[in-house]
């Protein structure tokens, strides 16, 4: 595994992760990688996988919609993404019920709370991310602990009845004078 540097792109960070954890899980692990990757970035990465031997394990998919469905047969969600500031995919891997690794930044300890519904870690940390993951993966109730607070939590700020309860109490403030 060659290092990451505080220039590389996220998937690139991504493609690191996954061969620490493939070095170090057990089994066949594979990682889709979801989201739009363009030129030069596409290649980059595609490079990047064929250096850390992992063709065939990592996917470069790209989006998919709905996503709820695809997100059902996952173990974890990676996500290294910086400067989120609300991040959407995060909300609906917690209403699924999938354990959430996720950058310590941004908007992102909205969703997700260290050590109650998820893992977070300190931004461009490979070794941290890959770390956090195989906890998930070896520690399934854990995971499970996790996953069932932050369905609870994502229901409670961000579903569409949470929204709507917010937008009513709003205009009924407005109407009052």
């Amino acid at each position: 595994m060659s290092p990451i540097s505080r220039t590389a792109s996220e998937p690139e960070l991504f493609v690191e992760i996954a061969a620490r954890i493939a070095a170090a899980a057990p089994g066949p692990v594979v990682f889709p990688m979801y989201g739009a990757l363009h030129q030069p970035f596409l290649s980059a990465v595609e490079a990047r996988i064929a250096e850390e031997g992992l063709t065939g394990r990592v996917l470069p998919v790209g989006p998919r919609s709905p996503f709820g469905p695809v997100m059902a047969g996952m173990s974890a969600l990676v996500a290294p993404a910086r400067h989120e500031a609300l991040g959407r995919t995060l909300i609906e891997a917690g209403m699924a019920g999938v354990p959430l690794v996720a950058t310590d930044e941004g908007g992102t300890p909205e969703i997700v709370d260290r050590g109650r519904t998820g893992w977070l870690v300190a931004p461009d940390d490979a070794a941290g991310f890959a770390a956090a993951t195989l906890e998930v993966l070896a520690n399934p109730e854990e995971a499970a602990r996790r996953c069932a607070a932050a369905q609870v939590l994502c229901r409670e700020r961000f579903s569409l009845a949470a929204h709507l309860t917010r937008i009513e109490a709003l205009y009924a403030e407005i109407t009052a004078g």
